[in-house]
């Protein structure tokens, strides 16, 4: 009797590695389909992008920065896929500016989803997920950077939640980030 079911349980294991395999076979992981590409602004950061992202600088001081799945200049393209990252470079510390932003927000339709301690190019971080900023763009990302003497470096991305690869590429990009100060 014990011989049937360890041959029964031997068919059994080898019917789901079949399924496993073939059903699985045409699966690949969201960050497969999308091809990365450096963004380096000289002695100031490099972060990873996806190749077809659109890159512009907003200040003549090299502290804003803008990076975007659509034309930039082009508001009416914005789509639910479309996403928008600011890249912002402060003169403030980490704790202050995310205390005033948590002030800030108190007094607004925005809300923390969660919060969490991270690592990012070798420093102590904070990410911040938001929700219902009421923009174009309900849900945000941001990562909250070290910098350098007293200054912080934040990465916000702005997505909509029906956009299935929103989350895992804007982590990519975030934790991508390098001081190349």
């Amino acid at each position: 009797m014990t011989k049937k079911i360890f041959i029964f349980i031997y068919i059994f294991l080898t019917f789901l590695a079949i399924d496993y395999i073939f059903a699985n076979q045409y699966n690949t992981d969201a960050r497969a389909e999308i091809n990365f590409e450096s963004h380096t602004i000289i002695n100031k950061f490099s972060i990873l992008i996806p190749a077809k992202w659109n890159a512009k600088t907003q200040s003549s001081t090299d502290d804003f920065f803008i990076l975007t799945n659509y034309e930039i200049d082009d508001n009416d393209y914005i789509s639910t896929n479309s996403i928008k990252t600011e890249v912002i470079f402060l003169g403030e510390p980490v704790d202050v500016i995310l205390d005033n932003h948590i002030r800030a927000i108190k007094n607004s339709k925005e809300n923390i989803i969660k919060r969490g301690n991270i690592i990012i190019d070798g420093q102590s971080a904070i990410r911040v997920w938001y929700q219902g900023n009421g923009m174009d763009f309900p849900n945000s990302i941001s990562s909250y950077i070290p910098y350098d003497n007293e200054q912080t470096v934040i990465i916000h991305s702005y997505y909509n939640p029906e956009n299935p690869l929103a989350v895992d590429t804007i982590e990519r990009v975030h934790w991508s980030f390098k001081n190349l100060k």
